[in-house]
């Protein structure tokens, strides 16, 4: 076994010894058949059925790693790491999904990358909505978001396209999403909406996610459809 830098920062980061950090990760290269027969035995209804796989997809992730930084199988964890976490993407992504046109409009406008915004926007009937849908929470740190919404997010890996114009990767996520909203909305609710209770996120299940440009930041911008919801509805 090679004790290396990666392997010497991985086991930092992780909070081992260096040879336990290797003895632990080789273990595991040995025992592949039995990691693989999990992956495909897995089944992800429930939010303990997604805990269990998160710490499965954390274990594979590291293994992953390790295997790669030391050329040993890593193809193969990388397959199993795969199968493991396409199964909680796909709880992840419908997990309380809003299915409602008009409450998904509201969210994403919240959210949304857009740089506009509608003069006049009622605020307050908006926030309520998504209130009385069990949609907005707010974080330990006084941050608002929004729930029920799933998107992929940036890497830091570009593609130029056939005119020469680099965009940004874009890669699925297989954690439950909560959308931090825009800042002029928080400055909003704070000062004039302090009477409203907002329930507090369970910060153990949901995965704070920003909207832009930018690694691990989604983008999200609203269909036509949902521009009309706005205007119709949310206009004073």
């Amino acid at each position: 076994m090679e004790d290396n830098f990666a392997n010497k920062l991985s086991a930092a980061v992780q909070k081992e010894t260096i040879e336990d950090y290797m003895k632990n990760h080789e273990e595991g290269l040995r025992r592949i058949e039995e990691l693989k027969a999990i992956a495909n035995k897995l089944k992800v209804n429930t939010i303990a059925d997604y805990k269990a796989g998160m710490t499965i997809k954390g274990i594979l992730s590291s293994l992953y790693c390790y295997a790669f930084n030391n050329d040993k199988n890593w193809k193969e964890v990388g397959n199993i790491e795969n199968i493991v976490g396409n199964k909680l993407y796909k709880f992840a992504k419908n997990y309380q999904k809003i299915r409602d046109r008009r409450i998904r409009a509201i969210a994403k406008y919240l959210i949304t990358n857009w740089r506009h915004y509608y003069a006049r926007e009622d605020i307050d009937k908006m926030i309520k909505e998504l209130l009385s849908k069990n949609r907005l929470f707010r974080d330990k740190n006084g941050n608002y978001l929004v729930t029920g919404l799933h998107y992929a997010v940036g890497d830091n890996t570009s593609t130029y396209d056939r005119n020469g114009k680099l965009y940004r990767n874009y890669v699925k996520v297989c954690g439950i999403q909560a959308f931090y909203i825009k800042n002029r909305y928080k400055d909003y609710i704070e000062h004039y909406l302090k009477d409203i209770k907002i329930p507090e996120l369970n910060e153990d299940i949901y995965e704070k996610t920003g909207t832009g440009d930018g690694k691990y930041l989604a983008r999200v911008y609203l269909t036509k459809e949902e521009h009309y919801i706005i205007r119709k509805n949310f206009i004073k």
